[in-house]
């Protein structure tokens, strides 16, 4: 087990911010793009006419990021609650861009930031909280109620037929504080059937599979980007954007995609029709409705392979480049990738020998019938070995080249940590913002179906006998929660396929990891 309180981008900005803090400063950077962030000031002083403006911002904990852009030479002067902010009148005198650590300025809460420009140009901005880690009895946040995490997460670690995984990472954070974070067990225990002399240990930065996590963290992501962009209607056809589908399934919309009320088949062993995107679109274009459009809500992994279409379709850019370009590197996901690169296979979690269990599927044609008279021994390509750093999902795999909508992202707990504060925050995180307020609450909004909004599973609490909550798991053994009002996001990335087990539940864990967090953070 192992238990990180610091990461290696927070220790060197507490060690920055430590020294300029000891000279009695707030910590000062040079910045090299135009900011965004939750809060955002254009100011422009023309001759004998000052510009002042003031805008409130918020800090669940205590920090702050302040920005200054300045358009050319300008003058003026930068308070955070009255407080001066010490070097931004003289990057604004100088016509430079500066970042500075107000940190020593702010109270958790309501925060304000003061401008006042008498000359020039300049932005001043105020970036989106970023996850910070603390020690949770720091902040009010039981460590003994905490541990029960880890009770719950080691009764079903191992290598026995009882035991459901052999790895596991735990997050918790609260307010954008990580009041808890480890990692337990074994990222790989076996190599085929072989049990490793040497098991290689999961550790906090444990990428793993996310399966269908990548549903909400890669391709909702994507679509809530472009639907707040307005390049993307939630409520076009089908066939506006992919025309080659003609039939009654050009009329499906991307809203009842993105809520699986499509009506068309939850899954289907798409590599055994094609083995890249045009063939397999070539099959999903002649594959009928299994049910009436619009009926009801069936959870279907075909209906986000669209979805992921429609966003190349619609970006110009290949899903796997638009999400890594728009989503994850803006808000400093960076061990989150489709097709991770093989020198990060020490780092990845192991899952499946092969995918024996996806053979069972058709072969016995459960938990769905199978179209066509088709038999998996005719499939000539399974893989025969332990998989690591390949997407376990078939369909992701062998049909979509290990890009797809609906699985094939790779990622940790503290990326996916960050994505939920992002959404926590209301759409942005650092000096990126996603999508907006507007458009986030959009998606979250109630649809359908109770516990299914765009996209994210919605009341997720429930279990508990309370309100609230989203997210999302995955069929490789990840789980993930975020609560806008609690402030709180929870994380369980577990490796339960390996070496070789079918889907066995974690329900009981996840859900005692989840009672634990939010019992600890409401004392």
């Amino acid at each position: 087990m192992e238990l990180r309180t610091t990461t290696v981008r927070a220790a060197v900005a507490l060690l920055a911010v430590q020294v300029l803090v000891a000279a009695g400063v707030p910590a000062v950077a040079e910045a090299d793009a135009p900011p965004e962030g939750q809060v955002v000031l254009d100011l422009s002083a023309e001759p004998q006419e000052k510009d002042e403006q003031s805008a409130m911002f918020y800090s669940p904990h205590g920090h702050a990021t302040l920005r200054v852009t300045a358009e050319g030479r300008a003058a003026g002067q930068v308070r955070v609650n009255g407080e001066v902010v010490p070097g931004a009148a003289a990057a604004l005198a100088r016509g430079r861009d500066v970042v500075v650590d107000v940190s020593e300025l702010v109270e958790a809460g309501e925060n304000t930031v003061e401008v006042r420009l008498v000359r020039g140009e300049a932005y001043v901005s105020v970036d989106f909280p970023e996850l910070v880690d603390v020690d949770p009895a720091d902040v009010g946040v039981d460590p003994a109620v905490l541990a029960r995490i880890d009770a719950a997460v080691e009764s079903r670690l191992g290598v026995e037929d009882t035991d459901r995984y052999t790895g596991a990472v735990a997050l918790v954070a609260h307010r954008g504080q990580v009041v808890y974070e480890k990692a337990f067990g074994d990222a790989q225990t076996h190599d085929g059937a072989d049990l490793l002399a040497e098991p290689r240990p999961a550790t906090v930065d444990t990428i793993f599979d996310m399966a269908s996590i990548t549903k909400v963290e890669a391709t909702t992501a994507a679509v809530m980007r472009l639907v707040d962009e307005g390049r993307l209607d939630l409520d076009s056809r089908l066939d506006e954007h992919l025309p080659e589908f003609g039939d009654e399934k050009g009329a499906i919309t991307v809203r009842q995609l993105i809520t699986h009320r499509s009506g068309l088949w939850e899954w289907q062993p798409t590599y055994l029709h094609g083995r890249n995107q045009e063939e397999v679109l070539e099959f999903l274009t002649d594959l009928d409705l299994r049910y009436e459009t619009g009926s009801q809500r069936r959870y279907s992994d075909i209906g986000f392979m669209l979805l992921g279409v429609i966003v190349e379709r619609v970006s110009g850019q290949p899903l796997h480049e638009y999400v890594r370009e728009h989503v994850h590197e803006p808000l400093g996901m960076t061990d989150t990738s489709f097709l991770p690169e093989a020198g990060l296979r020490d780092r990845i979690a192991a899952t499946s020998l092969g995918n024996s269990y996806e053979y069972t599927m058709i072969e016995t044609g459960s938990p769905y019938p199978i179209v066509g008279d088709l038999s998996p021994a005719e499939f000539t390509d399974w893989r025969d070995y332990t998989l690591v750093g390949e997407v376990n999902d078939g369909n992701a795999w062998y049909g979509w080249e290990g890009v797809a909508g609906h699985a094939g992202l790779f990622s940790t707990a503290r990326d996916l940590a960050i994505y939920g504060q992002t959404l926590v925050n209301g759409g942005g995180y650092g000096d990126a913002r996603l999508v907006s307020e507007t458009t986030l609450a959009q998606f979250l909004a109630p649809q359908y179906d109770g516990g299914q909004v765009l996209g994210f599973w919605s009341d997720r609490l429930s279990f508990a006998g309370l309100t609230g909550g989203y997210g999302h798991n995955g069929f490789t053994g990840t789980e993930f929660l975020f609560d806008p009002e609690r402030e709180l996001v929870v994380v369980l990335l577990t490796n339960r396929l390996h070496p070789d087990r079918g889907p066995g539940s974690i329900t009981a864990v996840w859900q005692e990891v989840v009672r634990a967090a939010v019992e600890a953070t409401e004392q």
